[in-house]
């Protein structure tokens, strides 16, 4: 997936103050998280890993992405998982297999400690 920025709003969306996402002065860009084990960041069921790509901003807790791949997921309902594994997305029963199988990596030497959002 790529990200766009709609900061105008969907319905009056104009294409002259359009720019690339995500950009410092919006909120704009594919969000992702890299604390695998902070339970309170899966309200929506569903738990994964992400090649992210292009533009990117690194923050303390996550970051914000141009492009995005879903590689990995869990998923508790079977309609997401049946979806995933059609596209043809690793799908884990369990966190603790996905964690195990895409161990987080050390980014914090990717951090500009000034440039943090």
């Amino acid at each position: 997936m790529t990200a766009r920025c709609l900061a105008s709003g969907v319905e009056y969306f104009d294409a002259s103050s359009a720019h690339r996402a995500p950009a410092h002065e919006c909120r704009c860009g594919i969000y992702a998280w890299y604390q695998p084990d902070d339970l309170n960041m899966m309200p929506g069921g569903v738990f994964g890993v992400i090649e992210a790509s292009g533009l990117i901003f690194m923050g303390t807790q996550g970051f914000r992405a141009e492009h995005a791949t879903i590689v990995a997921v869990v998923a508790y309902r079977r309609r997401i998982r049946n979806a995933c594994a059609h596209a043809g997305i690793a799908v884990y029963g369990r966190r603790s297999h996905l964690i195990n199988d895409y161990p987080p990596e050390d980014v914090s030497a990717l951090i500009d400690s000034e440039l943090v959002e």
